[in-house]
């Protein structure tokens, strides 16, 4: 199996957004002013995100979003990822999207075999999980680049997006 889809992880909605049955997260605030980061990750035999994972699975480096999966460029692309800039949640008729600045690597990257994304809250430290992991994204298909300009371009429908 491998990445087939986008998806906001069940847990997130569950807790800390409507602060579920495990309580506040430890140092939450808010994720459109909490760090929240981008992390790339690989196709590889163990990695099938899965939207409706235990909450113990789906932050950074926990689960299938493990370093030995994460994709990485020197400084270029970090272990741990990159930080969002300019995050906001926007609500409008019938949807409340959270969005982010797209991100781009220095001119010299060189990253192979990278499938997606794992959106996380890099300021949340316990209760269940820290580093709890938002949203994981699809990029269709293996991606790379040699020595040259990785970017994540966010959807015009932001970085994930609930409807009604």
């Amino acid at each position: 199996m491998s990445w087939t889809a986008s998806a906001v992880f069940t847990q997130w909605i569950l807790n800390p957004l409507w602060q579920g049955n495990a309580g506040l997260p430890t140092n939450y605030v808010k994720l459109s002013t909490d760090v929240a980061k981008c992390a790339l990750f690989g196709t590889t035999a163990s990695m099938t995100p899965d939207k409706n994972a235990v909450v113990g699975s789906t932050g950074y480096n926990t689960g299938q979003w493990v370093t030995g999966n994460e994709k990485t460029s020197g400084t270029d692309w970090v272990a741990t990822g990159r930080a969002l800039a300019n995050d906001a949640i926007t609500a409008g008729t019938g949807f409340v999207m959270y969005d982010a600045d797209d991100l781009t690597s220095v001119a010299t990257a060189t990253l192979t075999g990278v499938a997606g994304c794992l959106i996380y809250d890099d300021s949340i430290t316990a209760v269940t999980v820290a580093d709890q992991g938002v949203c994981y994204n699809w990029f269709g298909g293996d991606q790379s680049v040699t020595a040259g300009t990785f970017s994540v371009a966010f959807h015009v429908n932001g970085v994930c997006r609930f409807t009604n």
